[in-house]
């Protein structure tokens, strides 16, 4: 609170998308997946400061990243549904972030 008005803080109020990259191999790295992203982006405004990897994860033999993102680059990110990371050919999707059944695992029937 400053003079007696909220101020609320610059990243509050940034809406961010959020990607999942699947199928990583082993020698991938934060710089490297975010090289590769902004490489691959149709819309060449888009900058390494716009991408942040929030997570890197083994996932069976692989590695899943999950990546935050202004909406408005969205559309760049996400016109190549495949993009070359390292060595590996990485399949990019939005992340979408619904409800699932305790029961069968089913999103939305709530049981």
């Amino acid at each position: 609170m400053t003079n007696g008005k909220i101020v609320l803080r610059d990243d509050v109020t940034k809406e961010v998308k959020v990607l999942n990259v699947k199928s990583l191999d082993a020698l991938a790295s934060e710089a490297k997946i975010v090289t590769s992203v902004v490489a691959a982006a149709t819309d060449r405004t888009v900058t390494d400061t716009d991408l942040e990897v929030t997570s890197l994860q083994k996932h069976r033999s692989s590695k899943v990243s999950t990546i935050k993102a202004p909406p408005k680059i969205m559309n760049a990110i996400m016109s190549k549904s495949k993009i070359n990371i390292s060595i590996v050919t990485s399949k990019i999707t939005e992340r979408i972030n619904s409800v699932f059944c305790s029961k069968c695992w089913e999103p939305r029937p709530m049981a």
